[in-house]
């Protein structure tokens, strides 16, 4: 990323102003940004964001996937990335000072990484207990017709 200094965790908690603590250990972890891979409206798609991002997932990757049922990839990796700055723009705290700077930012992904997290039914939605983040059946449904 270019144009913005947001490469830890630490630059993430003071660019979104959360109620962290910024820690020697913040200052050393790497930040990523967490995209669905998967369409669904636009508020929806950018809350998913900030809520993953802010959550930056620590748990275990598996690979096994076997038995699970898996909702669709919908996004190229591309599309995930070109959202980004959109998303920056949603997550900033102070949007005064950063929405000038957009057009000079720059971001390029070095890496992708495809991730299935596990979410249980629970009525008319889908939790995922460690973020803790629901996403409504109906808005998948949806996203597939997008």
């Amino acid at each position: 990323m270019t144009g913005i200094a947001l490469s830890t965790v630490a630059d993430y908690i003071r660019l979104c102003n959360l109620p962290r603590a910024v820690m020697p250990s913040t200052e050393e972890a790497p930040f990523h940004f967490w995209v669905p891979a998967f369409k669904i409206h636009a508020e929806l798609f950018l809350t998913l964001i900030r809520r993953m991002t802010m959550f930056q997932w620590q748990g275990e990757m598996g690979t096994g996937l076997e038995g699970l049922e898996c909702h669709p990839v919908s996004i190229t990796a591309g599309e995930a990335v070109e959202s980004l700055k959109t998303a920056l723009a949603d997550l900033a705290a102070d949007k005064r000072n950063l929405l000038p700077r957009l057009g000079d930012i720059r971001i390029e992904a070095r890496e992708t990484l495809l991730v299935y997290l596990p979410f249980r039914a629970k009525g008319g939605e889908l939790i995922q207990p460690q973020v803790p983040l629901g996403i409504q059946r109906k808005a998948l449904q949806y996203g597939m017709n997008i």
